[in-house]
């Protein structure tokens, strides 16, 4: 707003912040300027300034001109406010005879405060398309209100400063190639003060990650927990989220190349179904599979098992299977041992398969076959399975003159059934020793296994002492 100067009065004009208003009297025109880090230029318009004189005054302002002395007027006067916040200017005009034409003065106020650096994001980890929105931090100083940008955008060249809008959500546009995009912000206050540039990147990218996969440990599990493993080849962030009947949907999780975890399913033993989804920050999807893995309290994620599940054999060479939950790509090692004998199967670490033949140590009764396994160097629990080899029946005569008939302890013995001893044959519960009343020439037992499994084993009465 132009304010006219009568000669003889003064009219005092008061600038505080940025609203510095110009003042003007018969063609003599004078307004302050904001400069570089709160710098003020005093500009000074009119017809014939050579015919005039001026003396300016300051309190806490500097001039590259001398203050209190008359001197010829400057179309530009460049001037700093120091020591306080307040800066005051007199104005003083005179005619070349030395008459006061114009008394004024010019106040403002300054603060040499740098704003801090800025704290800025985009609103999404990478980008499909060219459209952003930068978000400035809104716990930066009230002062702090305009914002410089630059770099790869749309349009190419140097930043300009622009408002901060008030929801602090500035939309970009930037430059329309895929790849990494780089800008560089700096902030920049009332008083022109800029802060230090903060540089900034953002991936723009159009098309999802390759070679996607999605693998699941075993479709059941003992532990409550299903056991994942995600792979994807990308640039930037990559992310995967597991939903379906699990305790807590986490959301998307970022990983890199490819990671393994471990999601703990909803409560309760039974199928639960799960879905995979993998996708980059972008949000362009690669993968949506659906698993279906099973929560029983009773599995077992390691076994050594005797092929068809037997509990006694009379060959000394058996038949084993093993199995390891893991994921197709693991290096799995086993190491076969226990009362077996030392064969190219047994006793040093091998690579993992299923199927194995050992030969049992020669030694009639119990074997235990053993197995430790080795995930990716990582060992594991060892598992073992026992089987009976050769199974017997003895018999002894006691100081008392009766005959005693002691079975072989087989695990898996459910029920045995005397033979030869006089009586009704009834089955009987397992027991070291059993008293045969009327033994015949040769005694006998039958053993019942829990599987099912029946035979029978013989052995001579022993005469009377």
């Amino acid at each position: 707003m132009l304010r006219l100067l009568m000669l003889g009065i003064s009219i005092w004009l008061v600038a505080c912040g940025s609203a510095i208003q110009p003042s003007s009297m018969s063609g003599l025109r004078y307004y302050l300027v904001k400069g570089e880090e709160g710098k003020r230029e005093l500009h000074i318009e009119g017809e014939a300034l050579d015919d005039l004189r001026m003396i300016l005054t300051g309190q806490n302002v500097e001039a590259d001109i001398p203050l209190e002395q008359l001197v010829t007027v400057s179309e530009i006067t460049q001037l700093r406010c120091t020591g306080g916040e307040h800066c005051e200017l007199m104005l003083q005009f005179y005619k070349m005879d030395g008459t006061l034409l114009v008394r004024d003065r010019l106040d403002w106020y300054h603060r040499s405060i740098r704003p801090d650096s800025p704290i800025v994001a985009f609103s999404e980890e990478a980008t499909p398309d060219a459209a952003v929105t930068l978000l400035v931090s809104e716990s930066r100083d009230l002062s702090t209100n305009e914002i410089w940008v630059e770099g790869d955008l749309a349009t190419q060249g140097e930043g300009a400063w622009r408002k901060i809008p008030e929801t602090s959500k500035l939309p970009l546009t930037l430059s329309e190639a895929d790849g990494w995009k780089s800008l560089r912000i700096k902030l920049r206050n009332e008083w022109l003060y800029e802060s230090e540039v903060r540089e900034l990147r953002i991936l723009k990218k159009s098309k999802g990650p390759t070679d996607c996969h999605a693998q699941i440990l075993a479709d059941k599990t003992s532990q409550n927990m299903a056991y994942l493993r995600f792979e994807a080849q990308d640039v930037g962030p990559t992310a995967f989220r597991v939903i379906g009947d699990v305790e807590v949907e986490a959301g998307f999780q970022n990983f890199t190349g490819s990671s393994q975890v471990a999601v703990p399913l909803a409560p309760g033993a039974g199928p639960k179904n799960l879905t995979v989804q993998i996708r980059d920050g972008a949000e362009n999807y690669c993968l949506r599979q659906d698993f279906t893995i099973i929560y029983d309290p009773a599995y077992a994620s390691a076994r050594v098992r005797i092929v068809d599940d037997k509990l006694w054999t009379d060959n000394e060479e058996v038949d084993i299977r093993l199995s390891i939950d893991h994921f197709p790509n693991d290096k799995v090692e086993v190491y076969v041992y226990g009362d077996i004998e030392t064969g190219p199967q047994s006793f040093r670490w091998l690579p993992y398969q299923e199927l194995w033949r050992v030969r049992l140590a020669p030694v009639d009764g119990h074997r235990w076959i053993r197995a430790q396994f080795k995930v990716n160097g990582e060992l594991m629990d060892i598992q073992y399975a026992p089987i009976y080899l050769r199974p017997f029946v003895q018999t002894r005569r006691t100081a008392e003159g009766r005959l005693e008939v002691s079975p072989s302890q087989i695990v898996g013995l459910e029920k045995v059934r005397l033979l030869g001893c006089g009586d009704a044959a009834s089955e009987r519960v397992p027991a070291l020793w059993y008293v045969c009343l009327l033994p015949e020439a040769t005694v006998g037992v039958e053993f019942v296994l829990k599987d099912g499994t029946r035979f029978t084993r013989y052995a001579p009465s022993l005469p009377l002492p």
